[in-house]
Protein backbone atom coordinates (compact mmCIF):
# COMPACT_ATOMS: atom_id res chain seq x y z
CA UNK A 1 0.00 0.00 0.00
CA UNK A 2 1.16 3.05 -0.66
CA UNK A 3 1.83 6.09 2.23
CA UNK A 4 -1.87 7.56 1.97
CA UNK A 5 -3.35 3.99 2.28
CA UNK A 6 -4.17 3.11 -1.18
CA UNK A 7 -3.38 0.06 -2.88
CA UNK A 8 -1.20 0.07 -5.94
CA UNK A 9 -2.31 -0.86 -9.56
CA UNK A 10 -0.37 -3.78 -10.79
CA UNK A 11 -0.06 -7.16 -8.68
CA UNK A 12 -1.16 -5.68 -5.50
CA UNK A 13 1.95 -6.02 -3.34
CA UNK A 14 3.56 -3.15 -0.79
CA UNK A 15 5.14 -0.75 -2.90
CA UNK A 16 8.84 -1.54 -3.51
CA UNK A 17 11.35 0.91 -2.29
CA UNK A 18 12.75 2.91 -5.46
CA UNK A 19 16.16 2.04 -5.59
CA UNK A 20 18.45 0.17 -8.21
CA UNK A 21 18.03 -3.16 -6.37
CA UNK A 22 14.58 -3.17 -6.09
CA UNK A 23 14.53 -2.33 -10.06
CA UNK A 24 16.28 -4.76 -10.75
CA UNK A 25 14.86 -7.08 -8.87
CA UNK A 26 11.62 -6.11 -10.59
CA UNK A 27 12.89 -6.65 -14.35
CA UNK A 28 14.37 -10.25 -13.56
CA UNK A 29 11.29 -11.53 -12.26
CA UNK A 30 9.37 -9.93 -15.15
CA UNK A 31 11.10 -9.18 -18.32
CA UNK A 32 12.48 -11.71 -19.90
CA UNK A 33 14.14 -11.45 -23.36
CA UNK A 34 11.88 -13.94 -25.71
CA UNK A 35 14.46 -15.69 -27.87
CA UNK A 36 16.14 -17.21 -24.77
CA UNK A 37 13.51 -16.66 -21.61
CA UNK A 38 16.13 -15.16 -19.32
CA UNK A 39 15.82 -12.00 -17.82
CA UNK A 40 17.06 -8.64 -18.90
CA UNK A 41 19.69 -8.11 -16.39
CA UNK A 42 20.87 -11.37 -16.01
CA UNK A 43 21.41 -11.65 -19.98
CA UNK A 44 23.34 -8.01 -19.68
CA UNK A 45 20.85 -5.82 -21.54
CA UNK A 46 20.67 -3.39 -18.55
CA UNK A 47 23.39 -1.04 -18.78
CA UNK A 48 23.05 1.62 -16.39
CA UNK A 49 19.94 2.36 -13.71
CA UNK A 50 19.46 5.68 -12.55
CA UNK A 51 16.81 6.89 -9.84
CA UNK A 52 16.18 10.68 -9.32
CA UNK A 53 13.58 11.62 -6.29
CA UNK A 54 12.50 14.85 -6.16
CA UNK A 55 9.82 15.33 -3.83
CA UNK A 56 7.14 13.07 -3.84
CA UNK A 57 7.93 13.02 -8.20
CA UNK A 58 10.23 9.88 -8.90
CA UNK A 59 12.24 9.56 -12.19
CA UNK A 60 13.69 6.18 -13.54
CA UNK A 61 16.63 6.16 -16.15
CA UNK A 62 17.50 2.97 -17.52
CA UNK A 63 20.34 2.58 -20.33
CA UNK A 64 19.94 -0.66 -22.16
CA UNK A 65 21.46 -3.13 -25.36
CA UNK A 66 20.05 -5.60 -27.25
CA UNK A 67 21.58 -9.29 -27.98
CA UNK A 68 20.41 -8.99 -31.54
CA UNK A 69 19.50 -4.97 -32.25
CA UNK A 70 18.05 -5.84 -35.83
CA UNK A 71 15.14 -8.45 -34.00
CA UNK A 72 11.38 -8.02 -34.41
CA UNK A 73 11.13 -7.51 -30.56
CA UNK A 74 13.50 -5.11 -29.93
CA UNK A 75 11.45 -2.24 -29.64
CA UNK A 76 9.08 -4.23 -27.59
CA UNK A 77 11.14 -4.81 -25.09
CA UNK A 78 12.20 -1.48 -24.44
CA UNK A 79 8.23 -0.81 -23.79
CA UNK A 80 8.05 -3.38 -21.53
CA UNK A 81 10.91 -2.96 -19.47
CA UNK A 82 9.47 0.97 -19.00
CA UNK A 83 5.81 -0.68 -18.34
CA UNK A 84 6.52 -2.79 -15.43
CA UNK A 85 8.82 -0.20 -14.08
CA UNK A 86 5.86 2.33 -14.25
CA UNK A 87 3.36 0.14 -12.51
CA UNK A 88 5.96 -1.51 -9.73
CA UNK A 89 7.34 2.23 -9.11
CA UNK A 90 4.42 4.92 -9.89
CA UNK A 91 7.66 6.61 -11.36
CA UNK A 92 8.56 8.65 -14.59
CA UNK A 93 10.71 5.94 -16.70
CA UNK A 94 12.83 6.92 -19.43
CA UNK A 95 14.68 3.91 -21.46
CA UNK A 96 16.64 4.37 -23.61
CA UNK A 97 18.69 1.99 -26.33
CA UNK A 98 22.24 2.36 -26.75
CA UNK A 99 23.98 1.53 -30.31
CA UNK A 100 27.02 0.56 -27.83
CA UNK A 101 28.33 -1.50 -26.72
CA UNK A 102 27.53 -4.96 -28.47
CA UNK A 103 26.11 -7.39 -26.51
CA UNK A 104 28.46 -10.59 -26.23
CA UNK A 105 28.08 -13.30 -23.36
CA UNK A 106 31.04 -11.34 -21.50
CA UNK A 107 28.15 -9.08 -20.04
CA UNK A 108 25.80 -11.86 -18.16
CA UNK A 109 25.61 -12.88 -14.89
CA UNK A 110 27.83 -16.21 -13.94
CA UNK A 111 24.35 -18.01 -13.41
CA UNK A 112 23.46 -17.28 -17.32
CA UNK A 113 27.42 -17.89 -18.50
CA UNK A 114 27.47 -21.33 -17.04
CA UNK A 115 24.23 -22.22 -18.28
CA UNK A 116 25.53 -20.72 -22.07
CA UNK A 117 28.68 -23.16 -21.35
CA UNK A 118 26.93 -25.97 -20.44
CA UNK A 119 24.88 -25.58 -23.55
CA UNK A 120 27.38 -24.14 -26.46
CA UNK A 121 30.92 -24.26 -24.67
CA UNK A 122 33.53 -21.28 -23.51
CA UNK A 123 33.15 -19.11 -26.86
CA UNK A 124 36.34 -17.65 -25.59
CA UNK A 125 39.43 -18.15 -27.30
CA UNK A 126 42.52 -18.21 -25.10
Amino acid sequence: MSEDGERREGRGEEERDLNEEEIEKALRETVKEPETGINVVDLGLIQRIGVKKEGGEAEITVDMIMAAPNLPSTGSLAGEVERVLRREFSAEVEVTLLAEPDWSPDVVSPEVRAKFQRRWGDHRKN
